[in-house]
């Protein structure tokens, strides 16, 4: 009896989704990398390398990396830096992260394709903007761009449709959508 109870245990454990949380650090670049070749539509519209170790090196209280507990793998980031005003533009963007900015501007946030549709995303997004980023105090709005599809998703979670973006990255058009910091 006791035998099968350690099996079930065992099962439970072993597909029980657990997640951990941290900082994007260098070693995680080249994963995240890889993840976001294969979710964005082009190489164009994915940040670089260079793109991504600035934002370890000057905010990576700004990131946030996912990991399944058990194995230690990726399986979901978001990332950003912050900018002045809640208008989102390519030279802001081209700036990546001003320390004196007042708004956080979300650059990429992906979940490895085939882990999609299992509420990994929907964890990720509620778990950055309801705790880890929330108590800073330099944050007084958030704003990013999305395709089309997603702009209902992030509504959900409280930010608004601006409007067609200023970024022309890739051939699909992308949409600013904005919040106050309070979602």
């Amino acid at each position: 009896m006791i035998f099968i109870i350690l099996i079930l245990i065992l099962f439970i454990l072993i597909h029980v989704q657990c997640y951990s949380y941290s900082y994007m650090t260098e070693n995680d670049i080249d994963v995240i990398d890889v993840i976001e070749s294969e979710s964005y539509n082009s190489l164009e519209e994915k940040s670089s390398v260079l793109f991504k170790k600035f934002i370890v090196d000057n905010c990576p209280e700004l990131s946030l990396v996912v990991r399944n507990y058990w194995s230690g793998e990726i399986v979901g980031f978001i990332y950003g830096g912050l900018m002045k005003g809640t208008d989102v533009t390519f030279a802001k963007m081209r700036q990546i992260h001003d320390p004196n900015g007042d708004t956080l501007m979300v650059h990429s946030q992906c979940v490895k394709n085939e882990l999609k549709g299992r509420g990994i995303g929907k964890k990720m997004v509620n778990h950055y903007y309801k705790r880890w980023i929330s108590g800073d105090t330099r944050i007084k709005h958030l704003s990013t761009c999305v395709r089309k599809r997603h702009i209902k998703w992030m509504e959900d979670y409280g930010y608004k449709y601006v409007g067609p973006s200023e970024i022309k990255l890739g051939k699909e058009p992308w949409y600013d959508i904005s919040s106050s910091c309070h979602i």
